[in-house]
């Protein structure tokens, strides 16, 4: 420091001209980060307004997310902690004069730094094939030495027993549920259309209802600002869609689910997550926060929250906006006289869905008139099929039902209503047993058959002129005892057995 006056003093050390500072260069670089420390600081959430005080979890400011309870313990009771441990500290060197010299245990900290660390999953796919292989070679070098030493060795009989604790045809050497291509059930399905649709030969829609988890998906993506604008940018494509009424049904994101099986197998990431407010900006980008389960709750819940403010009453206009999440139905209009937004609770659309799937054929069966479908699941196609095959042909004709699927390129529309029809002239029950199908050839928490799809079987069960397959996969929908005859007869003719 003091080397530094005297340079100073005398003349040795020049210091920054202000000539310099004030080059045009200069200047723009300093507004510019002058400018983003403004943004930043604008932008940043403050965990002292609701509804960031209405939560009772420990908010990170820095990514938006709510502390575990792991972690909020700790921090919460640190002080306590703390107390506690200096006071053991001080009772064990009372007692042994050596303990002060002695080291003293590590503590495992719970902190948010530890929760932001990314973290490798160890799966025991790897392990248990391992092992499976391993089992599989002494079992084979004990059958070869077997059969050579003992004349009545039966070895078709010894082959019978799976070596891994699942058959393989059913599941993987881990345990695991085999899996199968959805999607080209439901392009075989599109194939039985006999009337193609555009989007400019569409009729008059009356109501769209849109799958709340393919609106966050495209949406999400490809957003950017806060998450308030997020909301506005919805909300206008939400709005844009044909129909007076739009139909907004979101997924529940339950803990102790059937479909718990599927989310591990994607690597579903389960931290808590919560949106304080409108100007909270994302910090992760759109396909790292949809592998959060939590966080898919937490934008039904905010768009809910948002959405009856009446500055968005300029947005919904003349449309009437229908939004459901976690057995919760709120009808949105804008009454131009006064300004805002009026919110109901229509008593006929409240119920508790925890999937979209089942949630749009709840409201289909609700309403009236052309509806458009938009979503791009196999598993909604197939329960509105199953729907409308219990109908008779007069209430089919009465409206249509299309569903809006794929995106990009692969944008395109399918007639449900004109599926349903072409399948019953197949064979009378076919459209009403596809659900029955689609679950016993694997879904999300069944397994499929070991290199047989949903095709096939399909194609047998058009092909069976007795209809017995038919009627087997259909008394999986009833409330009686299944045929497990009859299913077993499919499972067999489908590996070939005459």
């Amino acid at each position: 420091m003091s080397v530094s006056e005297l340079r100073n003093l005398l003349g040795m050390e020049s210091g920054e001209h202000p000539a310099k500072q004030l080059c045009p260069g200069r200047i723009k670089k300093d507004n510019s980060a002058m400018s983003a420390l403004t943004d930043t600081v604008t932008n940043a959430c403050d965990p002292f307004t609701n509804p960031a005080t209405e939560s009772n979890k420990l908010l990170n400011i820095a990514t938006g997310k709510s502390a575990s309870d792991g972690t909020q313990v700790y921090l919460l009771k640190a002080l306590q902690r703390g107390h506690e441990k200096h006071q053991k500290f001080q009772n064990e060197c009372a007692e042994d004069n050596q303990r002060f010299l002695k080291p003293i245990s590590r503590t495992t900290v719970e902190n948010f730094v530890k929760e932001n660390r990314k973290k490798k999953k160890k799966t025991s796919m790897a392990v248990a094939k391992v092992a499976a292989e391993n089992s599989r070679d002494v079992f084979g070098r004990i059958l070869l030495v077997a059969s050579e030493t003992i004349p009545s060795f039966d070895l078709k009989h010894i082959l019978f027993f799976p070596v891994t604790d699942v058959p393989l045809c059913l599941a993987h050497s881990d345990g695991s549920l085999v899996k199968t291509q959805k999607s080209e059930f439901m392009k075989t399905l599109e194939t039985r259309q006999t009337e193609l649709l555009t989007r400019t030969s569409l009729p008059v829609i009356d109501a769209t209802l849109i799958d709340g988890g393919l609106l966050l998906h495209t949406e999400l993506l490809f957003a950017k600002g806060t998450y308030g604008n997020i909301a506005r940018h919805i909300l206008s494509k939400v709005c844009a869609c044909r129909g007076k009424a739009i139909h907004v049904l979101f997924d529940k994101y339950n803990d102790s689910s059937i479909k718990q099986v599927e989310r591990t197998r994607r690597g579903t990431d389960g931290t808590p997550f919560v949106i304080a407010g409108p100007e909270q900006l994302p910090k992760q980008s759109g396909s790292q926060l949809l592998k959060n389960g939590n966080f898919k709750d937490e934008p039904a819940r905010f768009l809910l929250r948002k959405w009856t403010k009446d500055h968005y009453g300029f947005i919904i206009g003349q449309k009437t906006i229908y939004a459901f999440y976690g057995g919760h139905c709120v009808k949105l209009t804008h009454d131009s006289m006064i300004g805002s937004v009026l919110a109901e609770e229509p008593e006929n659309l409240q119920g508790d869905h925890e999937e979209a799937d089942t949630l749009i054929a709840f409201h289909v069966a609700s309403i009236g008139g052309n509806i458009l479908i938009r979503a791009s699941d196999t598993d909604v196609l197939v329960i509105l099929l199953g729907m409308l095959g219990t109908q008779s042909e007069t209430e089919r004709s009465s409206r249509r039902l299309i569903m809006d699927c794929g995106a990009g390129n692969n944008r395109r529309y399918i007639d449900i209503s004109n599926l349903a029809d072409e399948l019953e002239k197949k064979s009378i029950g076919l459209a009403a047993a596809l659900p029955g199908l689609h679950a016993f050839t694997g879904c999300d928490f069944t397994s499929s058959f070991y290199r047989k799809g949903k095709v096939r079987q399909l194609a047998m069960m058009e092909e069976d002129d007795s209809g017995r397959y038919l009627q087997a996969v259909r008394s999986l929908m009833s409330q009686q005892p299944p045929d497990e005859v009859g299913l077993s007869s499919l499972v067999c003719a489908m590996y070939g057995q005459k």
